[in-house]
């Protein structure tokens, strides 16, 4: 496992080729990295949801991940608790690449949260990446999180939202991937649980509603 942290900026053939054309008030100016990045042109697919699933919403974002799984695409999302986590170790386990954006630095002191501290890792020694605008040293802050989330929005050619409550900073991702011009899918849900709120509200204002793995794939390309 190669820890050594480097960075990269616009200027270098492996600077991630969406972030070009996201709005310049937008580009992050140098991105640190430890791990692998892929290649500029690799077809990225950010996933990202609640910190709360439900057993529904687990289930639902690995078969996503399994069902991407021959399309050789990076899978890409925040290293959170819950379903971020979930899209990381299910890309982990059907041997995707799989980024992780994180809302500090990549010094392991740092790590935020620090229980997916050997999940970093994994993904670091399966071909993967940490990626993070911020210093190695900086501490996550209020503010860090929803800042990066424009970059696992535009980072990725498309956007999947797998159960977010309404205040949840997975809708901010989405708001990003839509100012973006990304393709942005939700994960409809029942309208008792707060759970679904976030992404109902999402396919109300236009996202597409993921109905069956089959659609989505074919909707993907």
């Amino acid at each position: 496992m190669d820890a050594t942290i480097y960075s990269v900026t616009p200027r270098d053939k492996n600077w991630p080729a969406l972030l070009c054309e996201i709005p310049e008030k937008a580009k992050p100016k140098k991105l640190f990295v430890k791990g692998i990045l892929p290649p500029a042109d690799a077809l990225v697919i950010s996933i990202v949801g609640t910190r709360k699933p439900t057993s529904y919403g687990r289930e639902l974002a690995s078969q996503i991940v399994r069902a991407l799984s021959p399309f050789r695409v990076v899978i890409a999302s925040g290293m959170a608790i819950g379903i971020d986590a979930v899209a990381h170790r299910t890309a982990l386990e059907v041997k995707l690449p799989t980024l992780a954006i994180l809302g500090c630095g990549l010094d392991e002191n740092v790590i935020y949260p620090k229980i997916n501290l050997a999940l970093s890792r994994d993904i670091i020694s399966r071909g993967g990446a940490l990626l993070s605008e911020y210093e190695p040293d900086k501490k996550p802050e209020l503010w860090t999180f929803p800042e990066r989330n424009r970059i696992i929005a535009g980072i990725a050619h498309a956007l999947i939202v797998v159960e977010a409550g309404e205040k949840s900073g997975a809708l901010i991702t989405a708001r990003f991937a839509l100012e973006f011009g990304r393709n942005v899918y939700a994960l409809p849900g029942p309208i008792w649980h707060s759970q679904s709120h976030g992404t109902n509200a999402l396919i109300k204002e236009g996202a597409t509603p993921i109905t069956t793995l089959d659609d989505l794939i074919e909707d993907l390309g």
